[in-house]
């Protein structure tokens, strides 16, 4: 049965062949609009393309540049100083804290070889990003079918905020480790995956809530007996470790176990709220259309997985289910990237690549992507707060 996971070499063309023509388009779109709508921030363009504070810091990838929004230039930040030692409290000085270490210290390693932060950024999200796609393609077709793995793939890359995957944000890095996660669960191989959820972890602080789906699959394998666990469930505490050593770390150089949750609340005004509340107060904010948008959309995700719960099963239910109320419940200026907080949902690609069995289903559905996903590049590329 394990055939399934080991070989994939006829999709690996249409993987890559599908990855970079849908990366070169976005490419394109961005850079058009980047070029075409730069008026639209009060800015003459050749001053937006070749004399802003970016290019200084960027010389020579100005082409590369609306890959960099809002949070990238924190990971950037970390990768160039590293998290800055504190002596007394927090301030808004030390917001780099916010942020976990794994994707800045590959940026930091990756530019001793390109000699640029961005471009490495770049780099290590689209690899990352390629890696994730055949992994989704393995874990499908071995659940499902061929059809289903190359369809799922399809919706993935067509997603509308999927353009986030190729610039310098974790998720690309964080996607590819929860693949793993699951990829490694289902052939039983728990060591792996106490390796995998702790670098997860040191990706993004939600990776630690992976844990209970994945405990939820090893429950499983052992058919739901608790007399059958074995030494192996150690390995599903590997994600509290790498949460546990980064605060440590943080508290080394702050002495604030908490300065991760602090600078949170710094920088973003992010604190612990009820997930109803965080939806009242953006629904009733109608003066800014951006949180409304972002909001509807999880509204819409969260509707869809609930309809259909029976076609993607309870672990892979409470996977998304989990990705979609932690965020909500930690809330701040988080409720502008709601529409980013959704993409890790790997269920939600498998469930469309299910539903698109039906062909009345499946050519409207990628159109509608594509038309979503082109719009919100137009935006992405000149810096609306569509996606952040």
């Amino acid at each position: 049965m394990w055939q399934k996971f080991k070989k994939i070499e006829p999709e690996i063309g249409f993987i890559f062949v599908l990855f970079l023509s849908s990366r070169i388009v976005l490419w394109v779109i961005g850079i058009s609009s980047r070029i075409f709508f730069s008026d639209l921030l009060g800015k003459d363009t050749f001053t937006r393309l070749f004399n802003n504070r970016e290019v200084s810091i960027h010389p020579g990838y100005w082409w590369l540049e609306f890959f960099v929004k809002w949070d990238s230039n924190h990971y950037i930040s970390i990768a160039k100083g590293w998290y800055p030692d504190v002596s007394g409290f927090l301030t808004t000085d030390h917001i780099q804290y916010a942020f976990f270490p794994l994707y800045p210290a590959l940026i930091r390693v990756f530019t001793f070889v390109t000699n640029n932060y961005l471009l490495s950024g770049v780099v290590i999200s689209n690899i990352a990003f390629l890696i994730s796609c055949i992994l989704l393609v393995k874990i499908v077709r071995f659940q499902y079918n061929n059809d289903v793995a190359v369809r799922s793939l399809k919706y993935m890359i067509f997603f509308p905020a999927a353009f986030v995957f190729s610039g310098v944000y974790a998720e690309s890095l964080f996607f590819m480790f929860l693949l793993f996660c699951f990829y490694f669960a289902l052939q039983k191989k728990w060591n792996r995956v106490g390796i995998c959820l702790f670098l997860l972890t040191l990706t993004k602080s939600i990776g630690i809530f992976m844990t209970l789906p994945l405990f939820l699959i090893y429950y499983s394998q052992k058919e739901y007996s608790f007399k059958k666990f074995r030494f192996d469930i150690i390995y599903l505490s590997f994600g509290a470790v790498g949460a546990l050593l980064f605060f440590y770390y943080v508290y080394t150089k702050t002495g604030d176990f908490f300065a991760y949750t602090h600078s949170q609340e710094l920088g973003w005004g992010a604190h612990l709220r009820s997930p109803l509340e965080g939806f009242y107060w953006i629904l009733q904010d109608t003066k800014h259309i951006a949180p409304f948008i972002n909001a509807v959309f999880t509204i819409v995700v969260f509707v869809f997985l609930t309809l259909f719960f029976k076609k993607i099963g309870f672990i892979y239910y409470v996977t998304s289910f989990l990705f979609i109320l932690v965020p909500l419940m930690y809330f701040g200026a988080s409720h502008l990237s709601h529409i980013r907080y959704v993409l890790p949902i790997f269920p939600l690609y498998i469930l469309l690549g299910r539903l698109g069995e039906n062909k009345n289903v499946d050519i409207p559905l990628t159109a509608i992507l594509l038309l979503l996903q082109g719009f919100l590049m137009v935006f992405w590329g000149f810096g609306f707060q569509f996606v952040i």
